[in-house]
């Protein structure tokens, strides 16, 4: 999970109540049982404000991020190859059989850093404070050699080419594959994570995002007139990028796939987005940023919207 995702839905489960649904629980039973544990130990790790300091010798002291979140690395792999498909994934194998295929690749990875935020806007590197505080959550990362912690730190500069990511991503995986298959979910089970501090609450595959908000906030109904639900949903939409904006890209796309994009629709989104990243205030006020997209979206095309959002809450299940 991004850091914008983590601290929205810190806010949202840390004032849950303790019968709320935890629905990464198998059945509905398990949810009932296995939610005080799952929240206490949530709780737990929410207390933890900062990383272990003793691990970066003498590195920048990273910010409280316990990790990605799994539906966030995803949908990101859904989409990067979506928009790449000549990429080749299999990290294991770089064997690239035309340019075609290594520029797909190359900016494959661009691409998946930058949807689930590991870019900084400003200068465009990876994000190295970050990957040092998700490092210092790996169960067991004081017996990992010392060219992983290097590898994580020294990510170099970045002018925003794709080859440069792929690169440190290719030598982030040689020198500290442990940390890889983790930070990026290769080779895991979500029930078999190597965090020392869990994550929050996150959604499975085959739960759809309204069913998720719906119980981790304890609503009866979908309403979209609720500033928390409204952000659930749009932050399980991916209608809202790694870094707090609205992203237009992922909405448009949405009503693409829903079959409801027209030119009229296209250009009242793309107004929408524009009054409210217009009140972008680096991720805090995300909340407002929903409602107020939702609230626009509702006044100009109602029908398709509410279409969209409940014919994409049911093909996002499956991501």
């Amino acid at each position: 999970m991004n850091a914008l995702l983590f601290f929205c839905l810190s806010d949202i489960f840390l004032n849950l109540p303790n019968t709320a649904l935890a629905l990464h629980m198998s059945s509905e039973n398990s949810n009932s049982a296995g939610l005080s544990k799952i929240q206490a130990d949530y709780v737990n790790a929410s207390l933890a404000t900062e990383a272990e300091n003793e691990v970066f010798s003498g590195a920048e002291e990273p910010s409280s991020f316990l990790g990605l979140m799994p539906e966030v690395v995803r949908y990101a792999k859904y989409r990067c190859s979506y928009d790449l498909p000549r990429a080749n994934v299999n990290w294991g194998v770089q064997i690239f059989s035309n340019e075609a295929e290594a520029h797909d690749t190359h900016c494959y990875v661009k691409c998946f850093l930058r949807r689930v935020g590991l870019i900084l806007l400003d200068t465009l590197g990876w994000d190295s404070n970050r990957l040092l505080a998700m490092f210092s959550n790996l169960r067991g990362h004081q017996n990992l050699p010392t060219n992983c912690l290097d590898a994580l730190h020294k990510t170099g500069k970045m002018n925003g080419k794709c080859e440069p990511y792929y690169k440190m991503w290719m030598k982030i995986r040689r020198d500290c594959l442990l940390g890889f298959n983790a930070f990026f979910y290769y080779d895991v089970r979500l029930e078999e994570l190597p965090f020392e501090k869990p994550l929050p609450l996150y959604r499975e595959p085959g739960v759809e995002p309204y069913r998720f908000c719906s119980a981790v906030l304890q609503e009866d109904s979908a309403d979209m007139k609720s500033p928390a639900f409204t952000l659930c949903i749009y932050l399980q939409l991916h209608y809202i990028d790694s870094y707090g904006r609205i992203d237009v890209s992922e909405i448009i796309h949405s009503f693409a796939g829903s079959d409801r994009l027209t030119a009229r629709n296209e250009r009242i989104i793309k107004n929408c987005a524009h009054l409210a990243n217009a009140h972008y205030i680096l991720g805090e006020n995300s909340e407002e940023m929903a409602q107020q997209m939702t609230t626009c979206l509702t006044k100009n095309i109602p029908d398709d919207y509410s279409f969209v959002l409940q014919y994409w809450n049911q093909v996002m299940s499956d991501y």
